[in-house]
């Protein structure tokens, strides 16, 4: 039975989305797509799921 892990990130202060995707060596794309969200909606407490 496979197993379905959500990994997510906390934004943190003065966090931008490249700074994250570089972080977590993501695409910046697929952070706002899979999250549904434009660039300007990351803010500090935002949660990102990643995978």
């Amino acid at each position: 039975m496979k197993k379905n892990y959500n990994i997510f990130y906390v934004v943190k202060d003065k966090e931008n989305i490249d700074q994250i995707a570089q972080k977590c060596g993501k695409n910046v794309v697929s952070i706002l797509i899979k999250n549904e969200i434009l660039p300007k909606d990351v803010k500090k407490g935002a949660v990102l799921f990643l995978d």
